[in-house]
């Protein structure tokens, strides 16, 4: 290959026209493996002790990036164990910590790619827990603060009705039928139910809907069926006096595609 060299700099100029790399690291490269030190986008590295091989793809000056192989430039990726019966690293997303007066801490925030066309669906927030083998058991999702969870408006119904996807989704319904009627609030089909999920709602996951029935006595609330749609369980929410409130939790699962079936655990 020819190319041409031209500096306005008079005089000897240095020129570093070769790939740097390290065959023989015997540690992960970090932010200070950079274009102080040589390396270049395309520069690999390979950490003999623990079997790695990375590759640079940004050399910015303190703050450069390396890809493990295997691992796509926006994943991060702890190392793994570095011997046979080792256990691989933590993988570690923190907030920054406050000022030592008064400070707050910063969130750790993940989210999920936004749609930029179209109708396109956004992306979600997947936590997945590590594959046990053989007779193991797999990782939990560990929760060790308080859980805040945004909450629309709840749905509220004054007469039976077949709700919408949006309005089942609000996971919090409200019945005051009143006059002493029973009220009856069809879910919506199983294909419509699919369409207000997200595009990767699998088979096997599910969401929980709680009812509350405002009624007086004699005004029963029931969850009825739909197409696709089974309930197991007692679906009536009776109020058993007068002031006395009624309610339940159902739990939908996805069963097969557009179908589901709707468990009352509580």
């Amino acid at each position: 290959m020819k190319t041409s060299l031209f500096s306005s700099v008079i005089g000897d100029v240095a020129i570093n026209l070769a790939l740097i790399n390290n065959p023989t690291a015997t540690t992960d490269p970090g932010v200070n493996d950079d274009v102080s030190a040589g390396y270049t986008a395309g520069s690999t590295w390979v950490n003999v002790t623990g079997s790695r091989v990375w590759t640079c793809v940004s050399n910015a000056d303190g703050a450069a990036v390396w890809v493990q192989s295997g691992q796509a430039a926006g994943d991060v990726i702890a190392p793994d164990a570095s011997t046979p019966t080792g256990n691989g690293s933590a993988a570690l997303v923190r907030g920054g910590a406050g000022g030592t007066t008064s400070g707050d801490g910063g969130p750790s925030q993940v989210t999920g790619g936004a749609a930029t066309a179209g109708n396109g669906n956004g992306g979600s927030v997947v936590l997945t827990p590590g594959a046990k083998n053989g007779s193991g058991i797999n990782g939990g999702i560990r929760n060790e603060g308080l859980v805040i969870r945004s909450q629309g408006a709840p749905t509220a119904k004054t007469v039976s009705a077949t709700l919408t996807a949006a309005e089942l989704l609000a996971g919090i319904i409200t019945v005051a039928q009143g006059a002493g009627a029973p009220s009856a609030q069809q879910v919506p089909t199983g294909t419509a139910i699919q369409a207000g999920l997200p595009a990767d709602f699998a088979v096997g996951d599910s969401f929980d809907v709680s009812v509350i029935n405002l009624g007086g006595a004699s005004e029963v609330a029931s969850i009825t069926v739909n197409t696709d749609v089974t309930i197991v369980g007692n679906a009536a929410l009776p109020v058993p006096a007068t002031g006395v409130q009624s309610s339940g939790m159902f739990r939908f699962r996805k069963t097969a595609d557009h179908v589901f079936v709707a468990y009352r655990i509580a």
